[in-house]
């Protein structure tokens, strides 16, 4: 059977956004009076095959169109939940610019600035500051592919962590002015 053309419209706009009453209300369909009504008519029309398989396909366009790939997410995942901050320095304590960081940690960072401040006497100070993003989201979509609660018999591992965001504000030069 052939999708009318709110039910196309309704795929695309799901697939694009991951919000099936959205995507109902902007594809045309009349409004139910309440949320929990419209919810449940947009879970309706998603259980229609030939609706599912319009989504399915949409995505795999914008997955092609942004050249995302499972392998990749994973990877981007990886990268943040098993970052270590030891790594954005060198042996001496210095603090690695982005480029001097492993690709990984490059990944991972969510901020990365440098400041220089000039003392009274000329003496230059230049602080760099790193924040990586929080590592419990990827660690938890990374557990549930891996089936980790599965086989720990936990039921919910966010309720047992807290995510962790690191702040480090370090002096990294000092000398006279240039």
């Amino acid at each position: 059977m052939a999708l009318t053309m709110r039910q196309e419209r309704f795929a695309a706009i799901y697939a694009a956004t991951g919000n099936a009453t959205r995507a109902r209300r902007e594809a045309g369909y009349k409004e139910l009076g309440t949320p929990e009504r419209n919810g449940a008519a947009a879970c309706k029309l998603l259980k229609k095959a030939e609706v599912a398989t319009a989504v399915e396909k949409a995505r795999q366009r914008h997955c092609r169109k942004l050249d995302l790939t499972l392998e990749r997410v994973v990877a981007e995942i990886y990268a943040i939940g098993f970052s270590n901050i030891a790594l954005c320095f060198d042996q001496d304590g210095r603090m690695l610019r982005p480029a001097e960081m492993p690709l990984f940690m490059q990944m991972a960072l969510s901020e990365w600035q440098e400041r220089e401040y000039v003392d009274k006497d000329g003496n230059r100070t230049i602080h760099r500051k790193v924040k990586l993003h929080p590592k419990w989201p990827p660690l938890e979509k990374l557990s549930k592919l891996a089936g980790v609660e599965r086989l720990m018999g936990v039921e919910d591992l966010g309720k047992r962590a807290a995510a962790a965001k690191v702040i480090i504000t370090i002096p990294t030069a000092k000398g006279p002015k240039a």
